[in-house]
């Protein structure tokens, strides 16, 4: 039986920017909604012949119709305007959804990332800080993607 991993869901401090609240709040209805797609996979897998794989920084879920879940973390260096991501399996084609985000932040600065392209085998993931210089710190940066492998 597969692994039972939980998504982390975002702390959602009070703020009186009701677009930041909003948008926090959506990304946590998302992480609810891929927790129970993913519980739902945990029953499936060893029925169905669903796939994965798990490397040092990266996770994988192949599914018989095609569809390819994947995910990474990688170091983003101090100073860095973004890195590359690599998926443990290249994708069929560039028509996959990637999303980012920064962790490790422990200095409390405000940062953001976003997927700013994409090919086959990787993605390219740019970051700044407020006011829109480099970051000024090492962070974690990770991804997740949904698209093809076949």
């Amino acid at each position: 039986m597969a692994q039972q991993n939980k998504v982390q869901l975002l702390d959602v401090p009070y703020t009186d920017d009701w677009n930041a609240y909003s948008f926090n709040m959506s990304i946590n209805n998302a992480l609810t909604s891929l927790q129970n797609q993913i519980d739902a996979l945990n029953t499936r897998v060893d029925k169905e012949g669903v796939i994965t794989g798990k490397m040092d920084n990266a996770w994988y879920v192949k599914l018989p119709d095609g569809v390819l879940i994947q995910g990474v973390q990688n170091l983003l260096p101090s100073g860095s305007a973004g890195i590359n991501v690599v998926w443990p399996i290249e994708f069929i084609d560039t028509n996959y959804i990637a999303v980012s985000d920064i962790t490790g932040n422990a200095a409390g600065n405000v940062i953001s990332s976003w997927v700013w392209s994409k090919d086959k085998p990787s993605a390219h993931v740019g970051a700044r800080e407020l006011g829109g210089g480099n970051p000024t710190s090492n962070y974690i940066v990770m991804c997740i993607a949904i698209g093809r492998w076949k």
